[in-house]
């Protein structure tokens, strides 16, 4: 399995709402989540995505708020699924694909977001998605 996408940004609020905003990143963050946030230095947290909560599509109106637009870099196959590394302005992320489509270099794709399975982690690396704080990147 692939590492987790760990990406760098902050948690803005605006329309009642929580974000992630980062270089051309602009994601919804859960409720229960934003809650735990609120108790950090908002302008400065990481957050990460495991590959399998990000899925490749090309292009073509997901209908989700989660979604990134992206560059196909690689992919790589595995039998039943694939896995993306995609482009998303300065940053790579790697996202669990369908097996059966022909990803292309430099193919335009929306990366669609399950929010659900985000992890937020403060500048320290402390993981304050849980509010134990107990887990951190270092381990």
């Amino acid at each position: 399995m692939p590492p987790m996408n760990l990406l760098t940004g902050r948690i803005a609020h605006r329309d009642e709402a929580a974000w992630f905003e980062a270089d051309q990143i602009c994601l919804p963050v859960p409720a229960s989540v934003a809650a735990n946030c609120s108790r950090i230095a908002r302008d400065s947290v990481i957050l990460g995505l495991r590959p399998g909560a990000i899925q490749c599509r090309a292009n073509g109106g997901s209908g989700s708020q989660a979604v990134m637009s992206a560059t196909v870099e690689s992919s790589e196959s595995l039998g039943g699924e694939s896995y993306v590394t995609a482009v998303v302005g300065s940053r790579r992320v790697i996202c669990r694909a369908d097996a059966m489509m022909p990803w292309r270099c430099g193919q335009r794709v929306e990366l669609v977001v399950d929010m659900n399975y985000c992890y937020v982690f403060d500048e320290t690396g402390r993981n304050v998605t849980l509010g134990s704080g107990k887990s951190s990147l270092a381990g």
